[in-house]
């Protein structure tokens, strides 16, 4: 992962992807070209949450993400522990 990332703990980018199948306890989150572990099943409903349309029968279309603007936090070891959508003007502590 790119250190200037984790130095910077915070920070905002496009969604590129995502990728990991409801069956999965990992998935990978790519923002800004950077893939960023996460937990499967929290991001996938948090991805659902904030831009609907992402859970579709039981199966991610990560159409519905893709292109989306997010503020993201990662820990010390580069996992994803929060993001938020940038157009709603949350904040991330």
């Amino acid at each position: 992962m790119n250190n200037s990332y984790l130095d910077n703990k915070v920070r905002e980018g496009t969604i590129y992807s995502f990728t990991g199948k409801s069956d999965d306890g990992l998935a990978h989150l790519n923002v800004d070209g950077l893939s960023i572990p996460c937990e499967n099943a929290l991001t996938a409903i948090k991805l659902h949450a904030y831009f609907g349309n992402f859970i579709v029968k039981g199966k991610y279309d990560e159409n519905a993400v893709i292109g989306k603007k997010v503020r993201c936090k990662v820990d010390e070891s580069g996992v994803l522990e929060d993001f938020f959508p940038i157009d709603l003007g949350l904040e991330i502590n």
